[in-house]
C-alpha cells in the first residue's frame, strides 16, 4: 500500500513539475511577445480553420467548390474584422457559431428554381439553419460568395428583410453593409 502511495505522490509532483516548466517555457516568445498571446492566437487560428460548412450531399461540385471559398473568407473576415463581427451583436449571436451552425442545401427542384433563383442567389427563412443555393452560386467570385455566405448567417441569426418585414432592409441594403462591414 505504501509504494502505491509513493508512485502517485511521484506522478502529482511530476505533474506540477511538468505544468511549471510548461508556463517557465512560454513566458516569452522570440524573448519579447508574452507567451499568453501566442498560445490565445494559436488556438483561435485553429479555431477558425476548423469551422466548415456542412454542405448537402447532393451539391454540385462547382457550387461545392464556390461556397466552401466563400465560406472560408466569410469566417476570416469574421475573425479579423470587427465591424464583420459586429453585425451578429444586435441578435446576440456568436458569429462563428451562426456559421458553423448553418446548413447548406443545392436548389434542385425545377419550380423552386424558377420561383428563387430568377431574383436571388441564395435564401435562408429567418431564424433557420438551411441556406438553398441556386445554381449561379457557383459563377461568383470568393468574395462575393463569401457577402452571400455573411448575408445568409445574418438570416439565420435573426435578421429580417423586405418584402416581408416592411421595417427591414432591402436584399441590396443588406448586401452592401455586409460588403462594407467585412471589407469585401
Amino acid at each position: 500500500m505504501g509504494s502505491k502511495r509513493w508512485i502517485v505522490g511521484l506522478c502529482v509532483l511530476s505533474l506540477f513539475t511538468a505544468t511549471a516548466w510548461a508556463g517557465d517555457a512560454v513566458e516569452t516568445v522570440n524573448g519579447s511577445a508574452p507567451a499568453q498571446e501566442a498560445v490565445t492566437t494559436l488556438s483561435t487560428s485553429t479555431v477558425v480553420s476548423e469551422i466548415q460548412p456542412w454542405i448537402h450531399g447532393d451539391m454540385p461540385d462547382e457550387m461545392k467548390v464556390r461556397l466552401e471559398a466563400g465560406f472560408d473568407l466569410a469566417v476570416e473576415k469574421i475573425h479579423e474584422v470587427p465591424t464583420c463581427s459586429d453585425l451578429f451583436e444586435t441578435f446576440g449571436a456568436d458569429p462563428l457559431k451562426t456559421l458553423q451552425t448553418g446548413l447548406y442545401f443545392p436548389i434542385n427542384s425545377h419550380r423552386k428554381q424558377k420561383a428563387v433563383c430568377g431574383r436571388a442567389v441564395a435564401y435562408t427563412n429567418v431564424g433557420a439553419a438551411p441556406t438553398f443555393l441556386c445554381r449561379e452560386f457557383a459563377r461568383l467570385s470568393t468574395e462575393r460568395a463569401a457577402m452571400y455566405v455573411i448575408h445568409e448567417a445574418l438570416h439565420h441569426a435573426g435578421l429580417t428583410e423586405k418584402p416581408h418585414d416592411q421595417s427591414a432592409m432591402t436584399s441590396r441594403e443588406i448586401n452592401t453593409m455586409v460588403t462594407t462591414a467585412c471589407q469585401l
